[in-house]
């Protein structure tokens, strides 16, 4: 749910894209995450940086393949393919400290009893 809302925002602040673009890679991406989220070690911080750094890169694929697809106007692929590796270096760099605070933000929500995202 998160996913959605959160893609929806950055729907709402982009002018250039379709809307529900960015809604619909963010909930992609999350149930595919979703399905392969038991078999990776996600407690460790390499396969946690690795992880966010391949999402990254599915992420910007997802965009670049919906945009081809739905977007008439859509040329600037050159500048999608040129920023896909330095956001996914700066999102696996970023992921052990975003990885800790929602650990600890789930901690706080579990001892309250209101329970998780995540069942």
């Amino acid at each position: 749910m998160f996913a959605l809302a959160a893609g929806l925002l950055k729907d709402g602040f982009s002018l250039a894209a379709p809307l529900g673009l960015f809604a619909e890679i963010n909930v992609l991406v999350v149930l595919g995450a979703r399905l392969l989220s038991r078999r990776v070690d996600m407690h460790s911080t390499v396969p946690m940086m690795a992880t966010s750094a391949a999402t990254s890169l599915v992420a910007s694929a997802l965009f670049l393949l919906l945009a081809a697809i739905f977007d008439r106007d859509f040329g600037d692929s050159d500048q999608v393919l040129t920023m896909a590796l330095p956001l996914a270096l700066m999102t696996m760099l970023v992921a052990p400290l975003l990885f800790a605070l929602f650990d600890r933000v789930g901690r706080i929500g579990n001892r309250r009893g209101t329970g998780s995202f995540y069942r």
